[in-house]
């Protein structure tokens, strides 16, 4: 027996529901945010002013969020209109529904003044003074955006190595540590040090220092 039309009627609205839009109104219907997410996201993510006065609500976080990131499909890669439009709804529909967050330096930067939207960024580090050196003053601006930082160590020289340009001594990676790790301690993300990991290849005569060096910090 085929459904009758308020059945008919009552089975749409619960799909466009379950779809995270309201049948009647057309609009999307967002499930509550909790007190406590609702304090971190005016804390970390919404958008303010520079006295804290907040400039957006969830709702338009999504939005923003949503419309940043589709626009990409248009600016860089020129995609149709109607294609960047529908992408922007569904991310946004996603989003919304709370099925799809991203990470948390999207939410708060995609749209914004601050252009950086990875969470994590790996940082190469070649052999020379001036590399070092400029990858600390890149690692020191990305990590005032609120990005968690990771560096190679085992593309430097160990410590030991002569230097050419002096004929010295390098003092090897792991003496750079501290450098970086003095830069990192004074710039802050919400008043804490941001996430940095170094690594080194087992195989790279710089690893046991590295490892020595990691057991003293932890202790």
């Amino acid at each position: 027996m085929p459904p009758s039309e308020s059945q008919q009627e009552g089975a749409d609205a619960g799909t466009a529901l379950a779809n995270g839009v309201d049948a009647g109104t057309h609009k999307i219907v967002s499930p509550p945010i909790s007190d406590n997410a609702l304090k971190i996201m005016e804390r970390r993510y919404l958008l303010k002013t520079h006295d804290g006065v907040l400039l957006e609500t969830p709702a338009q976080m999504w939005r923003r969020v949503a419309h940043a990131i589709a626009s990409v499909d248009d600016r860089l890669y020129n995609k149709p209109s109607a294609f960047v439009a529908a992408f922007e709804e569904d991310l946004h529909r996603e989003m919304a529904m709370h099925r799809f967050i991203p990470a948390g330096r999207t939410l708060a930067n995609a749209g914004g003044p601050t252009r950086v939207v990875q969470n994590c960024v790996v940082l190469g580090i070649d052999d020379s003074l001036d590399s070092i050196f400029r990858t600390l003053h890149d690692a020191v601006l990305l990590q005032q955006s609120g990005c968690g930082l990771g560096f190679a160590l085992h593309t430097m020289r160990p410590a030991g190595a002569t230097a050419r340009t002096t004929y010295g001594s390098s003092s090897g990676p792991v003496s750079f540590l501290g450098v970086y790790s003095a830069a990192f301690s004074i710039v802050k993300q919400q008043n804490r040090s941001g996430a940095n990991m170094a690594v080194c290849r087992c195989v790279a005569s710089s690893c046991f220092a590295l490892t020595c060096c990691t057991a003293r910090w932890l202790h």
